[in-house]
C-alpha cells in the first residue's frame, strides 16, 4: 500500500525534537529528507529498496563539536574523501567500509553513518521512490554522483535507457 502523503510527511526522523531545537544542537543531522538526533542511537525506517545496501560508497562523518581540522585529519587520514559539509558538524565522505570503520573508532568523531539515497532525493521524486512508481516517459531528472563515479554511472544510466543531456560540475 502506498502513500498519497506529501515529501515533508515523508522527512524521516528519530527524535520528537522540534527541527529549530535540532537546528542548535551538535548532535544533530539536519538533511534533506531525515533529521537525525545522533545521541539517541535509533535507526531510520527507510524502506529496503531506498537503502545503499552494505557498501554504500559515501558516509556522514559527523565531529564531536565543531568542525576543526584535526577532524578533517581523521577523515582523510582514513583514506576517505571529503565531498561537502553536513550540517550539523558533519562532513559527506567518499569512503568504504573498513575507511568508515576507522574514522568511528577515532577519538573526536560523534558518528559515523551510511549516507542513504533516501536522504537526498528530491521533494517531488520522494512519494514516488517510496512507492516504488515510475516517474514517467520523458522525465528529466538530476543526478548528483560522488567524484569518480561519473563512468560507471554513465554506462548503468544506458543500461537503463536514460540519455544524458547534459553534465556540469558541482
Amino acid at each position: 500500500a502506498g502513500t498519497a502523503a506529501g515529501p515533508a510527511s515523508l522527512r524521516l526522523r528519530n527524535t520528537t525534537r522540534p527541527a529549530d531545537e535540532l537546528a542548535r544542537d551538535d548532535g544533530a543531522l539536519l538533511l534533506r529528507n531525515a533529521l537525525i538526533d545522533t545521541a539517541t542511537g535509533t535507526l531510520l525506517p527507510i524502506p529496503a529498496h531506498l537503502r545503499a545496501g552494505p557498501e554504500p560508497g559515501a558516509y556522514i562523518a559527523q565531529a564531536d563539536g565543531p568542525i576543526s581540522e584535526s577532524f578533517r585529519r581523521i577523515v582523510t587520514g582514513s583514506g576517505a574523501q571529503v565531498v561537502s559539509y553536513l550540517p550539523n558538524n558533519a562532513y559527506l565522505v567518499q569512503a568504504n567500509s573498513r575507511q568508515s570503520a576507522s574514522i568511528a573508532a577515532q577519538a573526536g568523531v560523534r558518528a559515523v553513518i551510511p549516507f542513504e539515497p533516501y536522504f537526498k532525493l528530491e521533494p517531488g521524486l520522494l512519494a514516488k521512490a517510496v512507492n516504488q512508481e515510475p516517474v514517467g516517459a520523458g522525465a528529466r531528472l538530476n543526478l548528483t554522483l560522488l567524484p569518480g563515479t561519473r563512468d560507471e554511472s554513465l554506462v548503468r544510466l544506458q543500461q537503463l535507457g536514460a540519455t544524458v543531456v547534459n553534465e556540469f560540475r558541482t
